[in-house]
């Protein structure tokens, strides 16, 4: 199967946390990249400086064992924090193949 190809040599070992209440869910999944996008301020045509990274990621629904994925999840890749966000009006997630096993997740850097 392409799914568990791409993982195995693509994917990179992440941990995935929802906040509930007052606990904190986490889990360590493997989930490769998808889109990066940088956004750039630049005011006044002054020097440039990057404020913020949106990136997806894409991993096995079957690996993640909290189920759906929720605006505000977080994924922690290696130093980086990327809370999951819908863009444009759309959800937070989609499936990313026919056969409905791989989703992808839209995430903004926070730290």
């Amino acid at each position: 199967r392409l799914a568990t190809r791409l993982k195995s040599r693509i994917g990179n070992s992440v941990t995935y946390s929802r906040l509930s209440g007052t606990t904190t869910t986490s889990e360590t999944i493997t989930a490769w990249r998808g889109n990066e996008q940088e956004s750039v301020v630049n005011p006044l045509s002054q020097v440039a400086r990057v404020d913020s990274t949106d990136r997806d990621y894409l991993f096995l629904a079957a690996d993640l064992a909290m189920g759906e994925p929720r605006k505000g999840d977080r994924i922690t890749d290696g130093a980086e924090v990327f809370e999951l966000k819908p863009v444009q009006g759309n959800p937070v997630w989609r499936w990313s193949d026919e056969s409905r096993t791989i989703r992808r997740v839209h995430a903004i850097q926070v730290t």
